[in-house]
């Protein structure tokens, strides 16, 4: 059993506990267009007030909802959500954390625009510029709002590529994070004014002066090279201390 939190782009949010046998229920509906109450309990084995008892909250959830006929079905966001149950384990499927990265280069000279994390994880760090792939928007608009909210500057942006990103751990090989970037480009001048940011402290700077730092992101310098030979995709296995998440 666990607890998770369920939101997806019909913007219901709801606490919703996932007990094996409201699993069940989800990955019977998602494979039937309608069930009957009966159908869906049968596999059970329990009382039927209990079982009642997870329906209930499966449909004040949102997720599912019945029909006129008086049988069960997913509503548009359950199916939504269904859809990211692990068939096998009936678990909630973890998926990669898609971002933006930001390849911010001067118009005049080798350097780029780096940031400093100053927020967890990896605090210290220097890379490029990141920041989430709001859901429903173009990659393009959300790259332009990350690089005004964390500089100041104003540019637009075009996509290079797609990089995959396997951070592991190097004693058990477990995999800590995963992550899918979609590189966007853009040239700006280096003197332009750049805003104080809470989180990150961003900085010109070539990628040797990056790798002269204590921490630095080492895929950045594949990265470029991506852009540069206009490649589209890379899966990229980082080692990294459990430590510096």
């Amino acid at each position: 059993m666990c607890r998770i939190v369920v939101y997806n782009g019909f913007n219901i949010m709801q606490s919703l506990e996932l007990h094996p046998v409201k699993l069940s229920i989800l990955t019977s509906l998602r494979h039937a267009q309608q069930a009957r109450y009966s159908e869906l309990l049968r596999p059970q084995r329990m009382e039927s007030d209990t079982f009642k008892f997870h329906v209930r909250k499966l449909v004040k959830s949102g997720l599912v909802e019945k029909s006129e006929n008086g049988n069960y079905q997913l509503t548009a966001a359950g199916k939504e959500f269904a859809n990211s149950l692990s068939e096998d384990t009936r678990t909630f499927r973890k998926q990669p954390k898609l971002s933006v990265l930001l390849v911010v280069k001067d118009l005049g000279s080798n350097q780029y625009l780096f940031q400093q994390r100053l927020r967890q994880p990896h605090w210290g760090y220097w890379g490029f510029i990141s920041g989430p792939q709001a859901w429903g928007e173009a990659a393009e608009l959300s790259a332009s709002k990350e690089l005004l909210k964390q500089t100041g500057l104003s540019a637009r942006f075009g996509s290079a590529c797609f990089v995959r990103q396997f951070d592991k751990d190097p004693l058990s090989g477990a995999v800590i994070e995963d992550k899918l970037f979609q590189v966007m480009v853009t040239e700006v001048p280096a003197g332009t004014q750049m805003a104080k940011y809470e989180h990150g402290k961003s900085q010109w700077m070539s990628v040797t002066e990056l790798e002269q730092q204590d921490n630095y992101f080492e895929p950045t310098a594949r990265i470029i090279q991506m852009v540069e030979e206009k490649a589209n995709f890379v899966a990229l296995e980082v080692t990294r201390r459990l430590s510096d998440f």
